[in-house]
């Protein structure tokens, strides 16, 4: 399989089925506002194949967690991608860090990436601002995380 259709696969996987990345009671994973629906996960980097990981610039380490996050507009009853501008921090007890997104479009789907670092078992705060329409307010997201290093 082709790295790019293998990390989309990945990605569709993780956003669809949050239930395998955190337990059900804890997290949504998904924040609808108006006509959009961000959805977002949080996962280890080992989950990548390494020529993914590869391609991408991205770091599969112990101490290294992928952020995903992706929208899509509505309209009736069908939605599709949608691109926008994500910024962001992640923070713990101490630190405050801003994320660096990068995008990925392959076959439809647009998707924003940052790579989190995962030193010590922690809950991790996210703070996320995702503005799918430069004419509106970007929508908020904010949610937290317990992870370890692996």
């Amino acid at each position: 399989m082709k790295p790019l259709a293998s990390l989309l696969l990945l990605l569709l996987f993780l956003v669809g089925h949050p239930a395998q990345a955190q337990a059900p009671a804890q997290q949504q994973f998904e924040k609808r506002s108006g006509d959009y629906t961000v959805y977002y996960s949080l996962f280890p980097s080992s989950f990548l194949q390494a020529d993914i990981a590869g391609t991408y610039g991205i770091t599969r380490a112990k101490d290294r967690a992928i952020l995903n996050v992706s929208v899509r507009q509505h309209a009736g009853n069908t939605s599709e991608a949608q691109s926008a501008l994500v910024r962001g921090t992640s923070s713990d007890l101490i630190h405050s860090l801003p994320l660096d997104f990068q995008e990925i479009r392959e076959q439809g789907a647009v998707y924003y990436i940052a790579e989190v670092r995962v030193s010590n078992p922690a809950t991790l705060y996210f703070d996320l601002q995702v503005q799918p329409d430069p004419n509106s307010a970007a929508i908020q997201v904010r949610f937290n995380k317990e992870v370890f290093p692996e």
